[in-house]
Parts: C-alpha cells; sequence; structure tokens
C-alpha cells in the first residue's frame, strides 16, 4: 500500500480520538486475488476489493468488554500492511460468520492478533463492504477451531 493510505489512517484514527469526525469510514486495504479466487470458489461474490475501517467498529474494538484481548492502538496505523502481509489468512466458514480473518504477530507484545473482515457486509439494500468488524489478541490454540479454512499460511 502507498503511504498516503497509512497518512490517512492516521489522520481518520486521530479525528476519530479527537472527537473530529468528518467521515464515517476509510479504506485501509483491498483483498488480494488469492482470497477473492478463494471466496469465490465457496460461492461468495465479492462486490469490492476494498477493506474498510467504520467509526463505529473502531469503538467497537477499542472499548472491548475482555480487555486481555484488546489491540493497542498503535496497531490501527498500520492496518494495510498487516492486511496485505498477514502471516495468516483463514476463512471461518461457520455460515452465520464467513468472516476472514488476518492472523499477524504483535513483535512489541510478542502476541497474535487477528484482524476479522466481513466480505459483503450489508450497508444497505444496494450496498455492500468488506468491513473490518472486529480485531484483538487470540491465543494460538484458538487458531485450530475446526471451523477455520487456512487460505494462506506465510508463517510456515
Amino acid at each position: 500500500m502507498e503511504n498516503s493510505i497509512k497518512e490517512k489512517l492516521k489522520n481518520f484514527i486521530d479525528n476519530i480520538k479527537n472527537k473530529e469526525i468528518n467521515t464515517n469510514d476509510i479504506v485501509v486495504g483491498t483483498l488480494s486475488n488469492e482470497v477473492i479466487s478463494y471466496l469465490s470458489k465457496k460461492g461468495i461474490k465479492i462486490q469490492s476489493v476494498d477493506i474498510v475501517l467504520e467509526v463505529g467498529r473502531y469503538y467497537h474494538i477499542l472499548n472491548k468488554v475482555k480487555k486481555d484481548t484488546q489491540i493497542d492502538v498503535e496497531l490501527f496505523y498500520d492496518l494495510d500492511f498487516y492486511i496485505e502481509n498477514a502471516d495468516i489468512i483463514i476463512f471461518d466458514k461457520l455460515q452465520k460468520h464467513l468472516n476472514l480473518l488476518f492472523i499477524n504477530q504483535d513483535k512489541k507484545n510478542k502476541r497474535l492478533f487477528k484482524i476479522v473482515v466481513n466480505p459483503n457486509y450489508k450497508i444497505n439494500k444496494y450496498t455492500f463492504k468488506n468491513m473490518i468488524l472486529s480485531a484483538g489478541y487470540i491465543e494460538e490454540r484458538n487458531l485450530k477451531d475446526k471451523n477455520y479454512e487456512v487460505i494462506n499460511n506465510r508463517g510456515e
């Protein structure tokens, strides 16, 4: 991703912190051809390649009830990098989810964290976006969930 995305993301997050919200969402990355192809084979036709972070989702992620899973805000400034260069990309095949999990290592805290994206999140009758639903730390043992299918594992 180009540097301007990182700058726009930082400004977006800083504006939220300062309660100077002038837009509801921001594009933070794109789905790779590999992921789009995988989802297509699962019968999921993608409406857009863009991955979006919405103000409300940002608040949700940072105000998690389980504080031990809450990620550091600094990780948000590099969302584009973590999506594009995820160590592991997982598909949650549970019908009510059908989410993508982008798994990375937080080098500062030496913990794994996930960015959960719902492909084709319904905004309204005609608009669908690949929405970041949540993000948080995850235990390695939880990656072995029976509903998870690995799309790509760069960490192997």
